[in-house]
């Protein structure tokens, strides 16, 4: 998985300008590796929880209970991190519309969930989100499946999807 995740991230288009969310801590050292290295650029990271890690990341803290509302301005992010996220929110559907509400034209996110399924991790099972439930979650959120990301490949789980243009 950490290669895989590393190999996504050096090919994903990140500008030296980007504006990167993080929704929730970004606790893989890929994902804070590539966020450090954008010299000119903006990360905001929302978390529902404080923590002592990424300090020098700018942190909102935001309740997800609803799943409404994300504090970031329409169409300004050019890039959404959700990484290990999203089995502990429980208005799934409403985070992921807000992650398209919050990207820029021709943005992406980075998803990272457990399948059910997923062999070779420490969560327990019953924490992780069914994979037809997660496809479900995702189209009614309006996403599909783009050139960078698919989750055919990917037995620990879903990897990437990008937005529908509408």
């Amino acid at each position: 998985m950490n290669t895989e995740i590393k190999d996504i991230l050096k090919n994903l288009p990140i500008k030296s300008n980007s504006r990167i969310l993080c929704i929730g801590e970004p606790n893989s050292k890929h994902i804070i590796e590539t966020i450090k290295n954008i010299p000119h650029g903006e990360i905001i990271i929302l978390d529902n929880k404080r923590s002592e890690n990424n300090k020098s990341l700018q942190t909102i803290y935001f309740d997800f209970d609803n799943g409404n509302n994300l504090p970031i301005r329409d169409k300004t992010c050019d890039i959404v991190f959700v990484y290990h996220t999203l089995r502990n929110i429980i208005y799934r559907e409403s985070v992921l519309k807000e992650c398209i509400r919050t990207l820029a034209p021709g943005g992406l996110i980075l998803l990272v969930e457990l399948y059910e399924n997923a062999h070779g991790v420490t969560v327990h099972p019953d924490t992780r989100i069914k994979h037809d439930d997660m496809l479900e979650y995702l189209d009614h959120a309006g996403f599909s499946f783009g050139e960078y990301f698919d989750t055919q490949h990917h037995e620990y789980g879903i990897i990437g999807v990008c937005p529908m243009i509408r």
